[in-house]
């Protein structure tokens, strides 16, 4: 062969490479009709970064092959490069292949597929992976530049060129593409999408590795477009836009199987639990305590243009701005207006970020506030709750108790009794007065079953009628902040407090019994003076009713004070859903009605009250009174046991180093005080 062939032989070959840097690899390499660009189907398989067969034969071949015989005078070292320049391309091949598959137009949805889609405003759910695809495709644009420079090169007419240059030229392309192709392989096989798509490419960014970093700052940006559309639409309109697995703000799974026709319903629980974050699509950024304040906002805008919505039907007046003499702006509006900066900046800026949604956070929970407090009027119906719930109103419980008594006395019938006590109830309020109160209304008596939001405490029980419970009727928007967990609460404060209640009443009428059988005959009278019966009411009497006390006059009425200037003072719903937890969370815990040594013991004495009551009732008909005197005796006995283990639970070492030894101290110090 002449130098002339040869130089002929060194341009076909180096064209070659550069054809196969482009993706287009030629038969001298190994290639087929199926690596042509033309030829690509939709239905992308990758191949992995180590499944490369295409590249020059070793000499042993290509000489058996009689095939390439001018290639046969290159060096080794020469194969080496012009194979790893193959492989280069081979790498391009595969990512440019994503790329194409990923940037193709989504068909058409069916019927089913396009409700659900109209559910999240959504597209066509695979928008992160388009932006990832538009990213790489910019990626890649320094290496196509750089192959089009070979071209022309070859195609100048100026000579050869070396193999040298062009491996110079494509080494950190080398290292970037394999990379990359790595990279998409991963989400393939994984099928990433959605935040953890970002996720994952937020974290090389800080690989170590310059140009794949500068690479991955491309593609998070490419997708950050994305996240800050999802963000715009969230923030400022309470829409959820993407499909399922796109932003880091998803759809309850529990909340979908829920319905109803109920709008008020389906709105306050879609409050509670409609929507959560999802930390596997947090971006790296972007904080829990920032999504937790992005996912408030969302979900307040829901509420409020389903509260703007019904007063454009009733005509009623809009929230007149924010209770700081503030003029009414839409959050919308604002959300879009704090974004902007972000967008249009490279990179992500988490302290910009978070000052943004905590902003947005702060003037959402500002308007929800007024929404509650003053549109809906809470403090009315906190009243209510403390009147009917927490017995405030004592002439009508005691109302309620007289006209239940005679129904106690017999065993429930779980059939007939929650309309028996209803009746019940009717007739106290109109005893006492009440029957034109408009928020009595929403109590309702119940009777069996796990009352909404039961906290599982282990209260003091009487009889069978412990089924009773009330149940209020809560209008929307208040749901939002009087939360069935709020509520249960305020249930169990009720059921205890009625238990005390009903076990003092059988003390008075113990009172009352012996008073009516002292005149009866000489033994009936010696039974009435004896000082063991006089003593244990006396003394039954005194523990539970200074309980009672404690409870109503040492928590509730401290705590509802405390709460009525927290409700006054916030004008933020954040602080007001904290002061409801902590006011009803005191209630249980400063009652000790969660020390289950506690209620086990105070169980004990109530049922004794009980045996006590009953012991006394039964001489009204006995002829020999006398004989009941062992009895009692051995009922004095057994409240002495039970209240001596009673106090040294509540003198207790672990009670007295614990939170609640200022409450304990107060209550050893009204038993003490009155004894």
């Amino acid at each position: 062969q002449t130098d002339l062939d040869l130089t002929i032989a060194n341009m076909a070959l180096v064209g070659e490479v550069v054809c196969a840097l482009g993706g287009h690899v030629g038969e001298v390499f190994g290639g087929t009709d199926k690596d042509t660009f033309a030829s690509w189907s939709f239905e992308y398989k990758p191949q992995r970064p180590n499944a490369c067969q295409l590249g020059l034969l070793p000499r042993s071949q290509d000489k058996a092959n009689n095939n390439n015989n001018w290639c046969a005078l290159l060096a080794e070292g020469e194969r080496d490069v012009i194979n790893d320049l193959v492989r280069v391309g081979f790498h391009y091949r595969e990512v440019s292949r994503f790329i194409c598959v990923e940037s193709r137009p989504q068909p058409p949805l069916n019927h089913r597929q396009r409700h659900k889609e109209e559910e999240t405003v959504s597209g066509s759910g695979r928008a992160y992976r388009r932006a990832f695809a538009c990213g790489l495709s910019e990626v890649l644009e320094g290496y196509r530049e750089d192959v089009v420079q070979a071209e022309r090169r070859l195609s100048d007419g100026y000579g050869t060129l070396p193999l040298a240059e062009l491996q110079g030229r494509f080494c950190e392309h080398d290292l970037l593409v394999s990379r990359l192709h790595s990279l998409v392989c991963s989400v393939h096989d994984e099928d990433l999408g959605g935040g953890a798509l970002l996720r994952r490419a937020e974290e090389l960014e800080v690989c170590g590795v310059p140009c794949v970093e500068r690479a991955a700052s491309v593609l998070a940006d490419s997708m950050r477009e994305v996240m800050y559309r999802q963000l715009g639409a969230w923030l400022g309109y309470g829409r959820l836009v993407g499909g399922e697995g796109e932003f880091f703000i998803c759809r309850s799974a529990r909340h979908s199987e829920e319905g109803g026709d109920d709008l008020d319903e389906v709105s306050t629980a879609e409050w509670h639990g409609g929507f959560e974050v999802d930390d596997s699509r947090l971006p790296l950024g972007v904080s829990r305590e920032a999504a937790e304040a992005v996912l408030f906002v969302g979900k307040s805008q829901r509420i409020l243009r389903r509260f703007r919505d019904r007063g454009a039907r009733s005509g009623s007046a809009p929230l007149a701005g924010t209770g700081r003499g503030e003029s009414p702006k839409s959050i919308g509006s604002e959300a879009l207006a704090l974004l902007d900066p972000l967008r249009s900046r490279r990179g992500f800026h988490k302290p910009d970020f978070d000052s943004c949604v905590f902003e947005l956070r702060a003037k959402a929970a500002e308007r929800m506030w007024q929404l509650v407090v003053v549109h809906a009027e809470l403090p009315r119906h906190l009243q209510a709750l403390k009147d009917y719930f927490l017995m405030e109103r004592g002439n009508f419980h005691q109302a309620l108790l007289t006209e239940l008594r005679p129904l106690m006395r017999s065993t429930p019938n779980p059939k007939t009794a929650e309309l028996e006590v209803g009746d019940a109830l009717s007739r106290a309020a109109t005893l006492t007065g009440l029957e034109k109160d408009p928020l009595l209304a929403r109590v309702t008596a119940r009777f069996g079953g796990a009352s909404p939001g039961d906290q599982g405490l282990s209260l003091p029980s009487c009889d069978d009628w412990d089924a009773l419970w009330l149940d209020y009727r809560v209008q929307w928007p208040l749901g939002l902040v009087l939360t069935p967990r709020i509520l249960g609460r305020y249930r169990d404060a009720f059921r205890f407090l009625w238990r005390l209640r009903r076990t003092t009443g059988e003390l008075d009428e113990v009172w009352t019994t012996l008073r009516r059988i002292s005149s009866r005959s000489h033994a009936h009278s010696r039974l009435c003076d004896s000082p063991q019966v006089w003593h244990l009411r006396h003394q039954l009497y005194h523990l539970l009713c200074n309980y009672q006390t404690y409870v109503q006059a040492d928590v509730i009425e401290a705590q509802q004070r405390e709460l009525s200037d927290k409700v006054g003072q916030a004008e933020n719903f954040l602080d007001l859903e904290n002061a409801l937890d902590a006011f009803t969370s005191s209630l249980i815990s400063q009652s000790f009605l969660d020390v289950t040594s506690i209620t086990s013991m105070l169980d004990g004495v109530i049922k004794l009250c009980f045996k006590f009551a009953n012991a006394v009732h039964a001489q009204l008909d006995s002829n020999s009174p006398l004989e009941s005197l062992p009895l009692f005796s051995r009922l004095q006995d057994d409240f002495q046991r039970r209240q001596g283990m009673l106090f040294a639970v509540l003198k207790g070492s672990k009670l007295s180093a614990s939170a609640r030894a200022p409450h304990l101290h107060q209550f050893l110090q009204r038993l003490d005080y009155n004894g």
